[in-house]
């Protein structure tokens, strides 16, 4: 017996949504493009068509972004951090909304996970980082600080790239004591 497929009700292959998912993600193919090119070689995909097809898609790789969670989650050193994006949305004005990715890193094991949110707020890392415990390094985003700076089972530090910054700055007001602490 053939296994289920992923997309049950239509014709696409689990390689075409692969496909078109690495496209887009990866190669950062918009969909319409994709539309694009699949028509010019005789095949019509309704746009609302393909989107169900990637939803669908991310709906089976749910599983593997669980897996990667916990496995960061369960690291005892974490960076985070979050970049805004463009998100496009058809119902915004310009049609193009910020959305934010959450980036949780762990150097020691070389993992990172992706957790994109509509917002800038506690949200995010407070559903990521719930059950985590060990050091978490970030830049100071007030986000962070009203989380974790007084929680028992993370220990909050900051980037060190970050607080530089402002010892490059203060060069120009006091350049000896300024140097003093950039080279140490």
């Amino acid at each position: 017996q053939l296994p289920e497929r992923m997309i049950a009700k239509g014709i696409p292959s689990e390689r075409l949504v692969a496909q078109m998912t690495i496209d887009k993600y990866v190669y950062g193919l918009p969909l319409h493009r994709q539309i694009d090119k699949y028509r010019r070689l005789g095949v019509n995909i309704p746009a609302s068509t393909a989107s169900d097809w990637l939803i669908k898609g991310w709906k089976h790789l749910s599983p593997l972004w669980e897996l990667l969670k916990l496995l960061v989650i369960n690291q005892k050193y974490i960076q985070a951090d979050e970049s805004p994006i463009k998100v496009q949305e058809r119902h915004h004005k310009n049609g193009i909304r910020k959305g934010y990715m959450w980036v949780y890193n762990c150097p020691a094991d070389n993992l990172v996970l992706f957790d994109y949110r509509p917002g800038r707020d506690s949200s995010g890392p407070k559903a990521v980082l719930r059950h985590f415990k060990g050091i978490l390094q970030t830049d100071g985003f007030s986000v962070y600080e009203s989380l974790y700076a007084n929680h028992p089972h993370i220990s909050l530090v900051y980037c060190m790239a970050h607080a530089r910054r402002n010892f490059v700055d203060a060069r120009k007001y006091d350049q000896k004591n300024a140097d003093y602490v950039l080279e140490k």
